[in-house]
């Protein structure tokens, strides 16, 4: 401790150095600590450095730094978790099929507009143009949101340890698009195809023979013939028919890229095991103190509007649902105090001052009549013959 501690007096933190005991091997302590925020640096590179090589050997320790650490250690301390960027990878894959989606319903509502404008002839002139920027503005978003989704796929891939010509790898991407591959090409090409050649405009089109019906379109044979260099997929797939469905295939391409997220997850499961295995338990704890923290501290006492502990420890209308349930009384408690302490980590004081406040709750409970259970005026279940 001598080496590692070398000048304890000229202000290292007596709690540090007891830590420091229970947590061998990962010290930090390396400068002469005279302020507050320079201790809460060291203890943030001291747990960078435990989290940095996926260890999980030394929990009371780990607990006990985390507690020291505020939100902006944290968020710099958990970086260092090999994990976290594959996690962050992951979480902005989701962000992205959720804006994918957007745009699409952005060029149907534009598709419908531009649709109106060409039947209704009372329409304010310019108003198709206006609504085919829209839908071209929507496109150009999707085009570049799916370029996104490829690149963060791939830097997913070199993570997991996957090479880059794995066939296994690209088998499993053919296997989960299937038929809609050709639509995945056309849709990479397509964003290429802007870039360097021209910036097409959807048209409208509407087809009224039994039923009426609308489609969002751009002309396959003028992208074949533009000269750009398509590859083999994405031709056959502009071949097989006069014009582009533009929302037939970024409807398909959004629906698949949700399987692929899902893929993706699955895969870094399966390679990185050790290595989210380790985060999910340095996330765990760190939920756990954020937790305790609520329990003990009222943030709202700060602005004179005290808060229960039920509310800080559960969300609103899980109690609501709770409270408003058959549940009988004895259950419901039992519900709210197993949420409440979810973590196991509220004192006796604190459970005690918990019930107290879900039996205020129970006495102000509604009661209403519970009567038998029917489907199509049959009671439920069935009687046995």
């Amino acid at each position: 401790m001598r080496d590692i501690l070398s000048r304890p007096a000229q202000g290292i933190y007596s709690r540090d150095i007891n830590i420091c005991r229970s947590f061998p091997g990962y010290h930090f302590f390396r400068w002469n600590i005279r302020s507050d925020q320079l201790a809460e640096l060291q203890r943030a590179f001291t747990v960078a450095e435990y989290v940095s090589r996926c260890e999980t050997n030394e929990p009371e320790a780990f607990s006990q730094y985390v507690s020291h650490l505020s939100e902006e250690a944290w968020r710099f301390t958990i970086r260092f978790c090999p994990f976290h960027k594959v996690h962050m990878a992951l979480e902005n894959l989701k962000q992205i099929h959720v804006a994918m989606l957007e745009a699409c319903l952005g060029m149907n509502s534009a598709m419908a507009g531009m649709a109106s404008a060409m039947e209704i002839a009372e329409v304010p002139s310019g108003t198709y143009e206006r609504e085919q920027s829209k839908s071209t503005s929507h496109l150009l978003n999707f085009l570049a949101l799916y370029s996104l989704y490829v690149d963060i796929c791939r830097r997913i891939k070199s993570e997991a340890g996957i090479p880059k010509t794995s066939a296994p790898y690209h088998r499993a991407i053919r296997r989960i698009t299937k038929s809609n591959w050709g639509k995945h090409s056309v849709t990479g090409d397509l964003r290429n195809y802007v870039l360097h050649y021209l910036l097409e405009n959807p048209r409208t089109v509407i087809h009224i023979n039994e039923t009426r019906t609308v489609n969002l379109v751009m002309d396959a044979n003028a992208l074949l013939y533009s000269g750009f260099d398509w590859k083999s997929d994405a031709k056959s797939f502009l071949q097989t028919s006069p014009d582009l469905d533009v929302i037939e295939v970024t409807r398909a391409v959004a629906k698949d890229v949700a399987r692929l997220i899902k893929f993706h997850e699955n895969l870094v499961e399966s390679r990185l095991s050790h290595q989210k295995i380790a985060y999910d338990t340095y996330i765990h704890e760190r939920a756990r103190f954020k937790h305790l923290q609520k329990s003990a501290v009222d943030m709202g006492r700060v602005i004179k509007r005290p808060t229960s502990m039920l509310s800080r420890l559960i969300d609103k209308t899980v109690i609501e649902g709770t409270i408003n349930s058959a549940l009988s009384d004895e259950d419901v408690r039992t519900v709210l105090c197993t949420l409440a302490n979810k973590y196991d980590n509220l004192s006796a004081d604190a459970m005690r001052n918990l019930t107290s406040e879900v039996n205020l709750l129970l006495r102000q409970r509604r009661r209403f009549p519970s009567a038998g259970a029917y489907l199509q005026g049959r009671h439920f279940p069935p009687p046995l013959r």
